[in-house]
């Protein structure tokens, strides 16, 4: 586990936490929420989907150094 995906992990529940308040800003709001953002609101949608499909992607790399790990743990337990 290194600095790479000790970042991965923060920018990622970061990320988690913004669309989660989108989301709820959304219900009380509707669309205007969208109107903080820099850009339209496909654009916005579709910056999301790239960062779950990149965190998806480095995270099974994660998941895979983790397994490796712990494989070589339970040989000497």
């Amino acid at each position: 586990w290194g600095a790479c995906e000790d970042s991965l992990l923060v920018s990622a529940c970061d990320k988690l936490y913004n669309i989660g308040a989108t989301l709820e800003d959304y219900a009380l709001v509707g669309d205007a929420v969208f109107d903080c953002f820099s850009v339209p609101k496909a654009r916005t949608v579709w910056y999301y989907r790239q960062l779950c499909r990149i965190i998806a992607f480095r995270a099974e790399k994660v998941a895979g150094a983790f397994r490796a790990k712990l494989d070589e743990l339970n040989r000497i337990a």
